[in-house]
């Protein structure tokens, strides 16, 4: 009983947190969401993904979104990432072939490169409908805090909204490290070699003779390898479009004017993996740690054989707000031009990423626009 008293208290502090007002008088100044920008280019400087694989990532993108003869989309984009919370970022933590020292010689390394998160999109759209109806919608006026509330004054406005139904299609390319796990905490070498969990097993080594199971691995480190996943992705978005202005009597200028978009996917894909790079082994040892010899090879790794899973199929969800959002770069004075050259816009998109270093992820990204 008293989560039900505190829920409905929570259901009405909300409806209390809007304020309608029909008394306000205003002149419409511009409602015309056929002269939007058909060009947009963009910079994410805040990118942040929490994901089952990376726990979290931060980066930046760049992309470019256009609409051609009225029928068609296109959509590019990149990204890359600037921050690991996880054991293989630069940095942080270590992984084989950053930290890995010979037992017997400290200064020979192996140094093997590692991918930060990176991809890249191309998209496609293509129009199916494309209509404008008058529809009443709420327009905010003012804000104002009190205590821990926030009271939003708004009023009912009659404005015009472009819809549009598009179908999309389209390739992701992403790679990143990640780390080697199955079920049996072991892999197999395309010669036989065996890497566990720490530690090794040369294929070519007698290690009866050397009074040992396994050859440690210095340091303790985890096997890390690079991953890349080719997607495909075909699905459906809905465009809400708006571009709105009006002058109260009272608050004085105010707008609505951005593309706001929905969007579905069913993504399908595959991965290929790198290989894992340590020391050669010397068969000829006699003594402990001799069985690690001095030249530094790549291993490579069976998919297949070592039952590395990898997920074909995935789907993600999507909503979009860019164009001509509030931005004190948009100039009051230039109110009759659609095209103010800047803005503001922010993604938030969620899913289950095909691949071996996929799952479940959240993504969440602001921008700034530059609009022609």
């Amino acid at each position: 009983m008293k989560k039900v008293i505190i829920t409905i208290a929570m259901l009405f502090m909300v409806l209390l947190s809007y304020s309608q007002t029909d008394t306000v008088k205003y002149s419409v100044l511009l409602d015309n969401p056929q002269t939007i920008s058909d060009y947009t280019f963009y910079i994410a400087p805040v990118n942040f993904g929490v994901s089952a694989s990376n726990l979290i990532t931060s980066g930046v993108e760049l992309g470019f979104r256009g609409t051609f003869l009225n029928k068609f989309k296109l959509d590019v984009n990149y990204n890359r990432a600037l921050y690991y919370d996880d054991s293989y970022s630069g940095g942080k933590g270590s992984m084989a072939g950053e930290k890995s020292e010979h037992p017997k010689n400290p200064s020979l390394k192996v140094n093997q490169k590692f991918n930060r998160d990176m991809g890249y999109q191309l998209g496609l759209g293509y129009i199916l409908t494309d209509k404008t109806a008058y529809k009443k919608v709420l327009l905010n006026l003012a804000s104002q805090q009190t205590g821990n509330l926030i009271v939003n004054t708004v009023t009912v406005v009659d404005a015009q909204i472009r819809r549009r139904q598009n179908l999309r299609a389209g390739f992701i390319y992403k790679s990143s490290a990640a780390k080697l796990s199955n079920d049996d905490h072991k892999f197999f070498t395309d010669r036989g070699d065996e890497l566990r969990d720490y530690d090794l097993k040369y294929a070519d080594v007698d290690y009866e003779k050397l009074d040992r199971a396994t050859t440690d691995v210095e340091g303790g480190i985890d096997w890390y390898i690079n991953t890349s996943s080719s997607i495909g992705y075909i699905g459906y978005e809905v465009d809400y479009i708006m571009n709105y202005i009006v002058d109260t009597d009272m608050f004085g200028k105010r707008q609505s004017r951005a593309t706001r978009t929905v969007y579905i996917d069913i993504m399908f894909g595959s991965s290929s993996f790198g290989n894992v790079r340590y020391f050669k082994s010397n068969p000829l040892a006699t003594e402990r740690d001799d069985e690690v010899g001095t030249e530094i090879i790549d291993y490579k790794i069976d998919a297949k054989r070592n039952n590395l899973k990898t997920r074909n199929v995935g789907f993600r969800v999507g909503y979009e707000v860019f164009g001509n959002a509030r931005s004190k770069a948009s100039r009051w004075e230039n109110s009759d031009d659609v095209n103010s050259l800047f803005s503001t816009g922010y993604k938030v998109e969620t899913g289950y990423r095909p691949g071996y270093n996929g799952g479940f992820y959240l993504l969440g990204t602001f921008c700034i626009t530059l609009n022609r």
